[in-house]
């Protein structure tokens, strides 16, 4: 047994040491590097923290960089070191040392070999030893790999979080068409004539305006369905009520304004409250969703917005948006072109002014008598008054009202001749007419029955209410 002998097994004893202690050293910096990616991952999920990954993946990096640089800084040992740590480990009395610093020339004789068989035997029975007692550092690796398969958890838990919101984040609506970019309307009737010539000119078969106010119409109604779809969606909940009612009177303005007020506000709205508003909008877009694709569509993304409590003022915003610019969209269909209306006027066939006055409210003169024909004369004096254009009679049932003349039916008449005499008259009462015979008239006062659709003051406002159309 030599020294160099002797050396090489000092050496390996060296090198297993400094090669076990660099591998638990950089496990231990790679689970650290994990720790705190895995830290800021929690901190992302419960509290909100902004991430950075590049800055995270350097912390890794650099964890482990710092477990190689303190492993490279600590190289092994020396076999004159090792032979001191063994003697002073397991008290050998500097024996390991000795016979490590013998200068043995030649082939060892005596004390010399004695020491060298010696630190041969003992440096074997301690690489049995260690090999029987030291482990693969297997807790450093489970940590290791729990860390791992966390981190990765985490990952994907905070990728599939923003696929999420990104889904949920409410797209801009389009803006719709605004009343200055809607193309003029098709012209359906021939142009005007001249004005000698529009008296003999006649209507052309479908293309009154009839029909384009029938078109116009239609539109206002999705208008106006969309808008009471959109109430209804609203009133369940009271902090959307004041917008509904807004909606059911066409202001569609104030509407928006209540939920920009309501956006305002968005942060201090509960989850319950935010999910219930967002089930009412999703029905609401289901109903519309062929008339009003669009705001349909807008309605689908305020309701995925609403979920998320920091998009939900903008998908509030988004919604009165839409609101504001579907409320002059209605007010452009809801009118008709004048050119439509001034066409259908003039193709309307002329009637009688007699025809479209009730026979109760016509003029006295206007009557015809028991002869069958139209007396022209003119009514008495106490029987010409001013009335006013008679409104449209309401299709509901009345109780009439029973008016009594203060004077009976036939008044006589007083004449100073005998030339003038009295005309048979109508039946009804006050419908007396005279026939003027003779070659000249005097100063003479002619009196006339009461008039019997004069109503009394007293009687006027009752009247005037029955006969007024509802409010």
């Amino acid at each position: 047994m030599n020294q160099k002998l002797l050396q090489k097994q000092l050496a390996r004893l060296a090198s297993d040491r400094w090669a076990r202690r660099g591998v638990r050293m950089l496990l231990r910096s790679a689970w650290l590097g994990l720790s705190v990616w895995s830290l800021a991952l929690g901190g992302h999920l419960l509290f909100g923290w902004s991430l950075n990954y590049p800055l995270l993946q350097a912390i890794v990096l650099g964890c482990i960089a710092l477990g190689a640089a303190l492993l490279l800084l600590r190289p092994p040992m020396k076999p004159h070191d090792v032979a001191q740590r063994l003697d002073q480990r397991f008290g050998l009395k500097e024996e390991m040392t000795t016979a490590i610093e013998l200068p043995i020339e030649g082939r060892p004789r005596g004390i010399e070999a004695y020491l060298l068989n010696r630190a041969h035997h003992d440096t074997f029975q301690i690489q049995r030893d260690i090999r029987s007692r030291q482990r693969f550092p297997w807790a450093e690796l489970a940590t290791l790999v729990a860390l791992l398969l966390l981190a990765v958890g985490l990952v994907l838990t905070v990728n599939l979080e923003q696929v999420g919101s990104l889904e949920a984040t409410p797209l801009p609506l389009p803006p719709l068409v605004a009343p200055g970019d809607l193309p003029p309307p098709p012209q359906s009737f021939p142009p005007q004539p001249p004005v000698g010539q529009q008296g003999n000119q006649e209507p052309v078969p479908g293309s009154g305006g009839e029909g384009e106010t029938e078109g116009v119409s239609y539109d206002s109604g999705n208008a106006q369905q969309a808008m009471t779809t959109l109430a209804d969606a609203l009133r369940d909940l009271s902090i959307t009520r004041p917008a509904a009612e807004a909606l059911d009177r066409g202001d569609a303005a104030g509407a928006a304004q209540r939920l920009r007020e309501l956006a305002d506000q968005a942060d201090q709205l509960s989850p319950e409250t935010r999910g219930e508003l967002a089930d009412s909008l999703r029905d609401a877009s289901r109903e519309m969703s062929m008339t009003h694709p669009e705001l349909a569509g807008q309605l689908r993304n305020s309701a995925a917005g609403l979920h998320d409590p920091q998009q939900a003022d903008r998908a509030l915003d988004d919604l009165a948006t839409a609101i504001e610019q579907l409320g002059p969209q209605q007010q452009q269909t809801a009118q008709v072109p004048p050119s439509a209306q001034n066409s259908g006027s003039e193709q309307a066939p002329e009637t009688d002014e007699n025809e479209a006055i009730p026979q109760d409210w016509r003029e006295p003169e206007q009557r015809t008598g028991p002869g069958g024909g139209a007396s022209n004369a003119p009514s008495p004096p106490g029987e010409r008054r001013e009335r006013s254009e008679p409104s449209e009679r309401l299709n509901v049932e009345g109780v009439p009202l029973e008016l009594e003349s203060d004077t009976p039916d036939h008044a006589p008449v007083e004449d100073d001749g005998d030339e003038g005499e009295e005309a048979p008259s109508d039946s009804g009462p006050g419908t007396r007419q005279f026939v003027q015979s003779g070659e000249a008239l005097d100063d003479t006062e002619v009196q006339a029955g009461a008039d019997p659709l004069r109503i009394p003051m007293d009687l006027r406002d009752v009247v005037q209410e029955y006969f007024s159309p509802p409010q």
